[in-house]
């Protein structure tokens, strides 16, 4: 069985002192996940200060900050879930100013994470990488994400699911999720551009799957080292490259 999106999934500011995300229906998702963008300089996250409205445990799969030590950008998944028609995520620790993003997918594989890496900007930036990974089977799962302390989060992966929330006053850190389905077995190193310049974390974690041809409600992305491929009309009428 190969990746397949189940749904749009969701993104949100938490607040402060964070709190309780929206229902997502994960019914038939075997891969969730999770990140988070936040200020880092009175917590860190981690994942028991998660709690899973279904009873999982959470497993980071990277974590970066800023230069500064004061943004930051954690990304876990679960693999295998507890699924619930009213699934959510609370944290409650204070001065965090977090937001959440959350996608899940079904096709994963028991332990399937592979590669990660990461990178935090050295002050206000006009864009940044993630870092190279190199994948080492075909069809992984790339999941990338980028906190920042601006607005407009854009992701060189080619994905129309991608999710992206701006800086809430008082509230949360900007933060954006991009996710795509890497065909061959290669290098890949994501970037993102902000509006303007700002201080930015990014990372990115690669998720072995079924080695079966791709179908279904997935993207399709190929990896050159530096980023992907305009794109084209792929399966299912989605891109790919």
């Amino acid at each position: 069985m190969a990746w397949t999106e189940i749904g749009t999934g969701f993104i949100q500011s938490l607040g402060s002192g964070g709190g309780t995300s929206n229902n997502l229906d994960t019914t038939g998702m075997d891969f969730i996940a999770i990140a988070f963008g936040y200020y880092s300089g009175a917590h860190t996250i981690i994942a028991s200060d998660i709690t899973d409205s279904a009873g999982n445990t959470l497993i980071e799969a990277t974590h970066i900050t800023t230069d500064d030590g004061e943004g930051a950008t954690v990304t876990f998944y679960i693999q295998n879930p507890t699924t619930s028609t009213t699934h959510h995520w609370t944290i409650g620790v204070s001065s965090i100013f977090a937001a959440i993003a959350v996608r899940g997918w079904s096709g994963s594989t028991t332990s399937p994470l592979d590669q990660t890496n990461a990178a935090g900007s050295t002050g206000n930036v006009s864009g940044i990488n993630t870092g190279s990974i190199t994948t080492s089977e075909n069809n992984e799962l790339i999941v990338s994400s980028c906190g920042s302390d601006g607005n407009t989060l854009l992701c060189s992966i080619i994905d129309l699911n991608a999710l992206q929330i701006g800086i809430v006053g008082g509230q949360s850190y900007a933060l954006g999720l991009s996710a795509g389905v890497k065909a061959t077995a290669g290098a890949i190193n994501p970037s993102w551009s902000p509006d303007g310049t700002r201080r930015m974390s990014a990372l990115v974690a690669s998720f072995k799957g079924a080695s079966t041809p791709p179908s279904g409600r997935i993207f399709v992305v190929a990896g050159n080292g530096g980023g992907l491929a305009g794109p084209a009309r792929g399966l299912a009428g989605y891109p790919s490259v």
